[in-house]
This record gives C-alpha cells, structure tokens and sequence, in this order.
C-alpha cells in the first residue's frame, strides 16, 4: 500500500517483498495460506525487487492482461491490496472449492 501512494519504497521494505516472494507453500492447510499464494503468485507475475537498486520495477511476465481504463500497473496493485485486505480481515471472500475425478482446486473471489 505504500508503494501505490510513494512509487517508491525503502530498501528493508524490498529485502522483506524478496522475502515474501521467495517464500513457498506448496499445500495450503489454511484460508491465510490460500491467500498468501495469490498474493505471492500476482508479485511474481507482475514485479521485480531490485535489491540493489533499493527500487521496485513493474515488469509484467505475460502479456494476455488488456486495460484500458487503468494502467496495468495499477490494476495489478489494486489486486494485491484488496487480497491484502482479505488477508487482515478487513474484507470479505468467497472460496470455490471444485472436486473432479478426485482431484480438488480452490479459487478465491473477492
């Protein structure tokens, strides 16, 4: 949230987003640890943590996402905050849980 107000962010704040980035859960045993996987999944997808450089860069991997209202940039952290805001329990979230063959996925919808 910071970042989205700043554009910019401290280097403690870049080595903890590594941190998060770098962090894996391979099977989620909790709704938070559902949430944390979207959240680490949409960094990912969209930012680079420059620890050197003390600098967040937003450098989206894929190139199937079309705004054209807001920038991508945007959407992508208006994404992140609103799972963030999920995650402190400030807002609310629906889990849909499918069953096929015996195999089961979960998606979020906020």
């Amino acid at each position: 949230m910071k970042y989205s107000v700043e554009k910019r962010l401290t280097k403690s704040d870049i080595v903890e987003l590594n941190l998060v980035n770098n962090k894996r859960i391979n099977i989620p045993g909790t709704l938070n640890e559902v949430l944390e996987i979207q959240i680490v999944e949409l960094l990912k997808l969209g930012f680079d943590f420059l620890t050197d450089e003390n600098s967040i860069a937003f450098n989206i991997k894929h190139t199937i996402f079309v705004s054209e209202d807001i920038s991508l940039e945007e959407e992508f952290l208006s994404k992140i905050i609103t799972l963030l805001e999920c995650y402190e329990g400030k807002k609310g979230f629906s889990i849909h849980i499918t069953f096929d063959s015996g195999n089961g996925s979960i998606s979020l919808l906020t």
